[in-house]
This record gives structure tokens, sequence and C-alpha cells, in this order.
């Protein structure tokens, strides 16, 4: 495999793993203190934690937009100035 190819392929899937891991990381947070939540109150509605992790995965979203537009603006103009 081509050098070229394989660092970009690289730096893509780094890219994808450093800007998916809030996400998972809040939304894995955001379910945790909801779940603790639930169980010290007794509610036992399935829904309610579903709507939190969404709304907090929305969240991080919409403040990492920038970033994750950025890297990925970056990372296309270094993929195709190699060529």
């Amino acid at each position: 495999m081509d050098p070229i190819i394989r660092e970009i392929m690289t730096e893509a899937l780094r890219v994808v793993f450093l800007l998916g891991l809030p996400v998972v990381l809040f939304g894995a947070l955001a379910g945790t203190i909801v779940g603790a939540l639930q169980s010290a109150t007794s509610i036992q509605d399935t829904t309610l934690q579903y709507a939190a992790r969404l709304i907090v995965v929305l969240l991080v979203l919409y403040f990492l937009a920038p970033a994750v537009g950025r890297y990925f603006v970056q990372l296309a103009e270094k993929s195709f100035g190699a060529f």
C-alpha cells in the first residue's frame, strides 16, 4: 500500500475516533446519571433514559460541530492535495 494512502487512512481513523469519543463519553455519563436517579427515586420509565441521552448527544454534537467541520476540511485538503 502506498505510504501516502496509509497516512491519510490512519489520520482519518484517528480523527473519527477522537471526535466520536466525547459523544460516547457524555452519552454514557448521562445514561449513568439518569439510571442512578431513576433507581434512587424508583421511577422505572425507560424513555426517560433514552431522552436524556438523546438530548446530551445532540448538545455535544452542536457544540463540537465547528471542530468536527474544521478537522474534516483539513483532512479533505490533505487527502486531495496528496494526489
